[in-house]
């Protein structure tokens, strides 16, 4: 507990805000795989303390961009996620929980929650990879 805030707090201090009209945070590949070390990742994401966090934001996404920030926010205020996105750095990747293929904000993602951490600490991160083709699931020919 006491690490995590310990690094919400440098957080606070070194991140910086999330501008307007800055390019969403979204990588154009899926998260690298399990056990791939001291990985800094391009793009700022959402860090939370655990999966379910993560999940929870995603689902709220669902219903409405605002409806993500919502989320977002009340886990940020509980501190079971860094307030602001920030830049993960000198971690080692674990497990990638497949989120599925969402439209959040009128843009259509394959979100991911990935376990990373370090010597301090280990936590979630919400991966986004962007530009994903609309695509046929196999039978019904529904778009997913």
């Amino acid at each position: 507990m006491h690490r995590f805030l310990i690094i919400v707090t440098a957080a606070v201090v070194f991140a910086s805000a999330v501008v307007a009209g800055e390019p969403p945070h979204q990588f154009s590949q899926p998260p690298p795989p399990e056990g791939t070390e001291a990985i800094s990742f391009e793009h700022k994401t959402i860090v939370c303390k655990n999966l379910d966090a993560v999940k929870a934001i995603v689902v709220a996404g669902k219903e409405s961009a605002g409806a993500f920030d919502d989320q977002f926010a009340v886990f940020a205020e509980k501190k079971a996620c860094l307030p602001d996105y920030v830049y993960v750095n000198g971690v080692t990747v674990g497990e990638s929980v497949d989120l599925g293929v969402n439209v959040i904000g009128g843009i259509r993602r394959h979100d991911y929650a990935v376990h990373v951490g370090n010597i301090n600490e280990e936590f979630y991160v919400l991966y986004e990879q962007g530009e994903i083709p609309d695509v046929q699931a196999e039978g019904d020919g529904t778009p997913i």
